[in-house]
């Protein structure tokens, strides 16, 4: 099933409410926590570095999130958009309706080679 013009609009909208969300999100975990400088505590320190820990890892996966989202915008722009990477089929619609930045089909997502 092809996709069509209004069905690749919908997923735009879609895709860049998602992208302005993940990068709000960045941002709120980008100004992160004030630790301030009391260091008189060797639990607080601890505890203070694992909240920082926490922090860029939770970063770390918006900020993959997000390249998939723009790499799914520049596919809608270039129209390449709902092709599979790897195999060069067309990604089911069933999929895009769920995540729609897959950049892989269901059988390259679940058979990797």
């Amino acid at each position: 099933m092809h996709l069509t013009n209004e069905k690749i609009a919908e997923f735009k909208r879609i895709l860049e409410e998602e992208r302005d969300n993940i990068a709000a999100q960045i941002q709120r975990v980008g100004t992160g926590m004030d630790f301030g400088n009391d260091i008189d505590a060797g639990d607080e320190e601890t505890d203070e570095a694992e909240e920082i820990g926490n922090m860029e890892g939770v970063k770390f996966v918006l900020e993959e999130k997000l390249k998939s989202v723009n790499r799914a915008l520049e596919k809608i722009d270039s129209g390449s958009y709902g092709m599979c990477e790897t195999c060069k089929k067309e990604i089911e619609p069933e999929l895009l309706n769920i995540a729609p930045e897959s950049h892989l089909c269901k059988n390259c997502k679940q058979h990797p080679d």
